[in-house]
């Protein structure tokens, strides 16, 4: 019975880790998809605003 704990504890903590280790990536991509949208929208709002101030001056 001690032996099937121990195997138990084990495999517990390595998925712990393996968890751990996902979440981290998760949350790298999601930053890093955040980041990139933001830069893509403030790209968008800056070429909105210099149409819009071309098509005026015209």
């Amino acid at each position: 019975m001690a032996v099937f704990a121990c195997i138990m504890a084990v495999l517990a903590l390595t998925g712990g880790l393996l968890l751990a280790a996902l979440s981290a990536q998760w949350l790298a991509w999601v930053r890093w998809g955040l980041e990139t949208a933001g830069i893509f929208t403030v790209f968008a709002l800056a070429c909105a605003l210099v149409f819009r101030w071309v098509t005026r001056r015209g």
